[in-house]
């Protein structure tokens, strides 16, 4: 599984390496650019902890945003900042 941000579309997006060639699955995001929790401003960087948990820095709104790992819906995300 490979998980990428696109700041130009502000969304995240994933992909499975597992069976190329993999369509992205938007998992967050994408409703155009601002703050809300289901939306990014600018997107740079995604980790995923040991727990399996998502991390997204989110620049354009100085925060980060952390999504449980048994899920990617923004209803169960946590920001920081």
């Amino acid at each position: 599984m490979l998980t990428v941000a696109d700041n130009t579309n502000h969304r995240i997006l994933r992909f499975s390496i597992t069976n190329p060639p993999s369509v992205a699955t938007v998992i967050a995001g994408s409703n155009g650019a601002g703050c809300s929790l289901n939306q990014f401003t600018t997107a740079v960087g995604v980790a995923r902890d040991s727990s399996g948990r998502l991390f997204v820095s989110d620049a354009g709104c100085n925060r980060v945003v952390i999504f449980p790992s048994s899920s990617n819906s923004t209803t169960n995300a946590t920001v920081l900042g």
